[in-house]
């Protein structure tokens, strides 16, 4: 084409805008999003668990006795009684004192430690049957319930035993309806979920006791896999199925059974 004179071109030609990098920088920054998502995702649920643990007075009468008994365990005067019938909080609390000494922080920061595993329990939940996305969702969800940030903010919560039982159910459906990647480690899987099972329910047996800390979760996860014995084809599941059944009716038997015959004493059950 050619240029009539005085034309310097027949299509008028724009600046060009150029990004430079800005492409491999995003690139860079959602890769690094992705890799960081769980630790970003926990970031408002730990906020919501620590900002301001210690603003309010250690002695405030819902929490005066706690404190008062904790740090006798911490300094060596309380008696054996205490010690042997003390729940997992209270000596978990005595031993935070005896380390950073007596204080705000040091009483409530076990506890907000137990919220945070019982929003631990409630991602792995989330991820393993769904999406890690759903995991953060749970976890997002359980810390922003006034039932947990009050158990989980002040000596007197039940963040501990909530953990443990969330710990429990975790580990039992796991074994119960959990698959490896691989059938070959499926074994494997039931192994290792069966340990975990064993160590969640100890812990669960002396921050709640074992009515309400094994038996609601580990009975519900026992029922479940009753009624699905017949529909399960595969042996290794059918036989895990069968037994844990039979462990959460032995349990829940054996409760009962010694609450009714200790009705009228100190029982850890």
């Amino acid at each position: 084409m050619r240029r009539r004179p005085g034309v310097v071109a027949d299509v008028p030609c724009y600046n060009r805008v150029s990004f430079g990098p800005a492409p491999a920088t995003l690139a860079n920054l959602m890769s690094f999003l992705r890799r960081f998502s769980v630790s970003l995702g926990f970031l408002p649920p730990l906020l919501l668990l620590l900002v301001g643990i210690g603003a309010f007075g250690i002695w405030d009468p819902w929490e005066l006795n706690i404190a008062d008994e904790a740090r006798a365990m911490s300094e060596g005067g309380a008696s054996d009684e205490v010690r042997r019938h003390a729940p997992l909080a209270r000596s978990v609390i005595a031993r935070s004192f005896s380390a950073f000494g007596v204080s705000e922080e040091s009483g409530r920061l076990p506890m907000a430690f137990a919220g945070f595993l019982l929003l631990l329990a409630a991602f792995f939940a989330g991820r393993r049957f769904d999406s890690k996305r759903a995991g953060l969702y749970a976890a997002t969800i359980l810390a922003s319930t006034p039932i947990v940030i009050l158990n989980s903010r002040g000596m007197f919560g039940d963040a501990f035993a909530m953990a443990a039982n969330a710990f429990v159910g975790l580990c039992a459906c796991q074994l119960a309806f959990g698959k490896a990647k691989v059938p070959e480690a499926q074994k494997k899987h039931v192994l290792l979920w069966g340990i975990g099972l064993l160590v969640a329910a100890e812990f669960s047996f002396y921050a709640a006791g074992a009515l309400s800390g094994i038996v609601p979760p580990l009975a519900a996860v026992a029922l479940v896999s009753a009624l699905r014995v017949g529909s399960t084809k595969d042996a290794l599941q059918k036989k895990t199925l069968i037994g844990l059944a039979l462990v959460g009716a032995a349990v829940t038997a054996k409760t009962g059974w010694d609450i009714h015959a200790d009705a009228g004493s100190y029982s850890a059950w």
